[in-house]
């Protein structure tokens, strides 16, 4: 079987969640092939889309609060007015261009970590193209601005309690799967803090907190510093790693302060080893990294949210106590100081089930859907799956010969999740 899978380099987040599926299909035996779409057209177009949002994060996270906020209100006057969507509208000239590779290079299933590449698949379905079954994957707890207008065959979701959430926004329970935000098989595996250290050629015996702001680092870093500073003055054993992802200037200034108790780290591949290594994980709240720190099962502090999705996704959190929410820096301290106490009498397993084996779930969907022809699978169920749960569906009334499969389909889904 082959399988596309597209994403879009606006933040680190997306291409995770997509190598993520790569790594998975590809050890299941599917040909995979991963790229951004706008390299169709140009590499130049790739880097403008990527670097035009990484900048107005990093320069301006309030500006992107207020961006992302109008284009909440935009939604809602679209679906009450019928307006048009701007964003949907501007793809037109990249889904020819993905028409066209999908003309020369045919697949079995897309997938679609970023609401971009989904976007220019509803572009072609919308004026008569063709496209292979396809399924879209959001990667923040939380839909955001125009995600709904993706009409993918399918859309997972991050967590079954979203599936409420999503539905009200306009995605219908049907084109539902709850199969969570995709991160690598590795997170699932669990490393003695020792040995976490020994690959990382950090000394053991020392009590990590790491410190991390997503791909591009956290513009909060010397706030976060100073508050931690009087944690590390009255306990030698503590050690601050500060992840500062692609921002060489953080990284070169807090190497400068030469501080015995203080080492930055680099764009890394090994978050693995940090977040095994790690006694508190403080973070801004991007989707794949707390993902990725749930299903380590690592203690988790959130603070520095950018105003929109990430907000959402520290609410989210906060309120089923996957982790603590600092909205100041004057907050951390004192929930640092619990954390790390609490630490001591945590088993280090995610505090939740759903979020382990992810990927694996993502797996056997796709295997699931190529072997049962998933794209003749009837929409007419319109009721959210209960993952976790239930073993088996509710029988319910479903159109002609395909709700049998769409019964089996759901069914067989189910179990594989449970059994995980």
């Amino acid at each position: 079987m082959d399988a596309l899978i597209l994403s879009c380099s606006t933040g680190g987040g997306h291409n995770s969640a997509a190598r993520a599926m790569v790594k998975e299909l590809s050890g299941r035996g599917w040909n995979v092939t991963f790229f951004d779409p706008y390299t169709l057209r140009s590499q130049r177009m790739s880097d403008t889309v990527g670097q035009t949002y990484v900048n107005i994060v990093k320069f301006s996270p309030a500006a992107f609060g207020g961006i992302y906020r109008i284009g909440q209100i935009y939604q809602k006057a679209e679906k009450a007015f019928g307006l048009p969507d701007p964003v949907l509208l501007v793809q037109k000239k990249t889904a020819i261009a993905l028409y066209e590779y999908l003309q020369k290079n045919p697949v079995d299933l897309i997938l679609c970590s970023h609401p971009y590449p989904g976007l220019m698949l509803t572009w072609l379905k919308d004026h008569g193209y063709s496209v292979p079954p396809c399924m879209m994957i959001p990667t923040d707890y939380t839909c955001i601005p125009f995600e709904s207008d993706v009409q993918t065959d399918w859309m997972s979701i991050p967590h079954p309690d979203l599936q409420t959430a999503f539905h009200k926004e306009g995605v219908a329970y049907s084109r539902m799967l709850p199969l969570g935000i995709p991160v690598d098989s590795k997170f699932d595996e669990r490393i003695p803090k020792a040995q976490a250290a020994r690959a990382l050629g950090l000394p053991p015996g020392r009590r990590y907190i790491l410190i991390g702001g997503g791909s591009m680092g956290i513009n909060g870093i010397w706030p976060i510093l100073r508050s931690l500073r009087p944690l590390i003055d009255t306990d030698d054993s503590l050690h601050l790693l500060v992840l500062t992802g692609s921002n060489k200037s953080i990284y070169r200034k807090i190497e400068a302060l030469q501080d015995p108790a203080i080492s930055p780290v680099p764009f890394t591949r090994n978050m693995f080893e940090y977040l095994q290594l790690a006694s508190l994980y403080i973070t801004k709240p991007g989707g794949l990294s707390i993902t990725e720190a749930a299903a380590a099962g690592v203690p988790l502090l959130l603070c520095y949210a950018i105003p929109g999705c990430e907000t959402e996704n520290a609410k989210f959190f906060e309120e089923r106590g996957f982790a603590l929410y600092a909205r100041s820096a004057d907050e951390i301290p004192g929930l640092a100081s619990r954390l790390l106490t609490e630490e001591k009498t945590l088993v280090n397993a995610p505090r939740d089930p759903f979020f382990s084996h992810i990927s694996a779930r993502f797996g056997d969907w796709c295997d699931l859907a190529a072997s049962l022809n998933a794209k003749d699978f009837d929409k007419a169920d319109d009721t959210p799956i209960r993952t976790l749960e239930a073993k088996k569906p509710a029988p319910r009334r479903t159109h002609r010969r395909a709700g049998r499969r769409v019964r089996h389909f759901r069914s067989a889904l189910l179990e594989r999740m449970n059994r995980n």
